[in-house]
């Protein structure tokens, strides 16, 4: 994938687009490419009530309680250790950016018995995908740091581009190995770094 969006490096220079439909592999047996259509700008007065009532209805906190509620108190601390870890690594990130994303595209492919999930998403801004970015790499060093490195972070140079991923260090052969790249102001994120490259 990260080798088909970067067929044509030159164009990189004069700042022409990168095609994500390309980054869906010719295998895949389920395709989805989508991209904002303002006749249906409509329906964003409708999201905006639905999301202003989870808000108010404070629902992720509710729902949030009442998982810690079923657990062990010895294991609520660790929870609000990693809920506080992950509101610093993701705080920084622009989600109201990436709400206004404009272009879309899906993937899965089947390496038997495993189906691996891949998706590319054009961010309004290489700003936005480089905050992104840096906070799915925070995410995989506390993975990494919170196992005792028992899932390592493994970074690997393909062409111009860094792709990131995950990796259960006694099982090589784990089919879920997540990954991630970014090109600029492409992200792509799947859930096997084989389909990722």
């Amino acid at each position: 994938l990260v080798a088909a969006l970067c067929v044509a490096p030159a164009a990189w220079a004069s700042d022409a687009k990168v095609d994500i439909r390309n980054g869906i592999p010719a295998s895949a047996y389920m395709a989805v490419y989508g991209q904002k259509n303002a006749a249906r700008d409509y329906l964003r007065e409708y999201q905006k009530e639905v999301w202003k009532t989870v808000q108010n209805e404070k629902l992720p906190e509710r729902i949030f309680g009442l998982l810690l509620e079923a657990m062990p108190s010895n294991s609520k601390d660790q929870v609000d250790s990693v809920t506080a870890e992950l509101q610093t690594i993701f705080d920084p990130v622009d989600w109201s950016a990436i709400a206004e994303t404009k272009e879309a595209a899906y993937g899965q492919t089947m390496d038997v018995p495993q189906t691996h999930h891949l998706l590319v998403v054009r961010l309004p801004s290489s700003d936005v995908a480089a905050k992104l970015e840096t906070a799915l790499i925070q995410l995989g060093e506390m993975i990494e740091r919170r196992t005792d490195k028992a899932i390592e972070g493994v970074r690997q140079e393909e062409g111009t581009v860094a792709l990131y991923s995950l990796a259960a260090r006694k099982a090589k052969d784990v089919p879920f190995q997540p990954a991630f790249a970014r090109l600029d102001d492409v992200i792509v994120i799947s859930s096997s770094a084989k389909v990722a490259r």
